[in-house]
């Protein structure tokens, strides 16, 4: 380390020889002109080392005050270059021919990458990454067209206040859409999978126990395969079927997809003129033309009724859980004790659970 005080104006032929004169230089210029201060001897341009602690910091004097270079680690052997925070219009790494291109430092553990002076991608000290347009957009994805070819994502920020910012999910090309997400102008949000694809949920779905799921606000019907699917097969007493005393017959049916359904529904009988009737049992069965006691859905009338031939004798079929794995059908069942074959109409009906 050496930060000889060289003055040449001195005489050499006196006390001080020149060849101590030179070798104080050469001292100098090896070591960089190293010491634990800035050399007394600095002019602007100087290139001298701190060497106080370790690491050395290299320094420029500018004529006024030292511009900090780097560090030298005299442990590991590396030098590390310094940089200035730098901003957006002049960033701290840049290029010779785009000096407005590059990265700087936009505040405490958060890295700014910048393209034509403006911020582009910022990256916190979380490690989130935020591409924008503007300096203040700090809200997330923003940008007009935003292309990740490596993972098929396109994002689309609004172009008005009336227009809606969509994130694409693409084909790796980016030729096809897959899904997207649309945020509406009125803070709506909107999930579009791929025409007949749906929305996965891999874990539990938990609604605000307030606001839950909204419902429907138009005289719409749910579409097949989602929850709330409904479907009906219904007789008119125009279209009344003749069942036959002490014979369990089925009077409609609908056929079920799998999953889950409530089932319900309802039997009317009109007795003939004259002829007695005193019970009639009625259940929706995935059994064909069977009336079972012992099952959810059963209902029955007992009475002692002589029909005048207009009179209608009616029971609900009471509501029951259908759970299938695969298509089957629903059957609405009759059986009577009417001392005459009778018309019965009605009709079944399922709302899908889940």
């Amino acid at each position: 380390m050496s930060q000889n005080s060289v003055d040449f104006s001195a005489d050499p032929n006196g006390t001080v020889l020149l060849d101590t004169l030179l070798t104080n230089q050469k001292q100098n210029i090896l070591t960089n002109n190293s010491g634990s201060s800035r050399p007394t001897y600095v002019l602007a341009g100087t290139h001298w080392i701190n060497t106080t602690t370790n690491p050395w910091v290299v320094n420029y004097y500018d004529g006024s005050s030292d511009v900090k270079i780097g560090e030298i680690n005299t442990s590991t052997h590396i030098f590390t270059p310094y940089f200035g925070d730098g901003s957006a219009a002049t960033p701290s790494m840049t290029f010779d021919s785009d000096k407005d291109t590059g990265l700087y430092r936009i505040g405490t553990n958060i890295l700014g990458i910048a393209t034509n002076g403006v911020e582009r991608v910022r990256i916190d000290a979380s490690g989130d990454m935020t591409l924008q347009n503007y300096l203040n957009a700090n809200l997330g994805i923003r940008a007009n067209t935003v292309a990740v070819n490596g993972f098929g994502v396109r994002v689309t920020q609004p172009s008005s206040g009336t227009t809606d910012a969509i994130l694409q999910f693409t084909d790796y090309a980016q030729t096809t859409q897959r899904a997207s997400i649309q945020g509406t102008n009125d803070g709506d949000l909107t999930l579009n999978p791929s025409s007949g694809r749906d929305i996965l949920c891999v874990t539990r779905f938990a609604p605000n126990s307030t606001l839950g799921i909204k419902g429907t606000t138009t005289n719409d019907s749910a579409q097949a395969g989602s929850v709330g699917e409904y479907k009906s097969s219904f007789l008119t007493s125009g279209s009344a079927v003749n069942i036959a005393t002490a014979t369990a017959t089925n009077l409609t049916s609908l056929s079920l997809e799998a999953g889950d359904w409530d089932v319900f529904g309802e039997v009317r009988v009109i007795v003939p003129n004259t002829k007695v009737m005193s019970l009639f049992y009625a259940s929706s069965s995935t059994v064909s033309a069977t009336t079972n006691a012992d099952v959810a859905g059963f209902a029955s009338w007992i009475g002692s009724f002589t029909g005048d031939g207009s009179t209608i004798l009616s029971i609900p079929l009471p509501l029951k859980r259908v759970s299938i794995a695969s298509t089957t059908t629903v059957y609405a069942c009759v059986y009577h004790n009417a001392n005459a074959t009778s018309p019965f109409y009605g009709g079944i009906y399922a709302r899908r659970v889940r």
